[in-house]
């Protein structure tokens, strides 16, 4: 992992300008996730109470078998402004969105306020080797101590 957050470091400058965020002194939270045959996530934010209160940046750096044995999987990130002219409750297909495909040994960077979901990914050969693997992770503000 150290490799991955040294890129990430060499990288940092242009998204916090991309972005209009600061990640300075952030330190990183991740995990790995898995999707294989039929797996997907509907759509969601990366921010709530307790530790993802402190979530500044979110990426997720994709790496699988090439060439690609799954498809779909695509990580679709909702656009912030909602079309003009919405009235009442707006759905999910009413929202414009970009999809990145999770091409290997590629990150995508976005706001954990931002809505995201992955796409419906298809295994053929259902085997975990085969699926779509993504290092899901956060730049966070260091915690607080707590005051007593």
């Amino acid at each position: 992992m150290p490799e991955l957050l040294s890129a990430i470091e060499d990288v940092r400058e242009a998204v916090e300008q991309t972005l209009g965020v600061s990640c300075e002194g952030t330190e990183p939270s991740y995990g790995l996730n898995v999707h294989n045959d039929g797996d997907f996530y509907l759509p969601h934010q990366d921010t709530g109470p307790g530790p993802a209160a402190q979530r500044l940046l979110t990426f997720v750096y994709y790496l699988h078998r090439t060439p690609r044995p799954f498809q779909g999987g695509d990580l679709r990130v909702f656009d912030v402004v909602l079309p003009v002219h919405t009235e009442g409750v707006v759905s999910w297909e009413d929202r414009t969105w970009r999809d990145w495909e999770p091409a290997h040994d590629s990150i995508v960077f976005f706001r954990p306020t931002a809505w995201h979901a992955v796409r419906k990914v298809s295994c053929p050969t259902k085997e975990p080797a085969d699926s779509r693997f993504a290092v899901n992770g956060w730049l966070c503000r260091p915690e607080l101590p707590n005051p007593r």
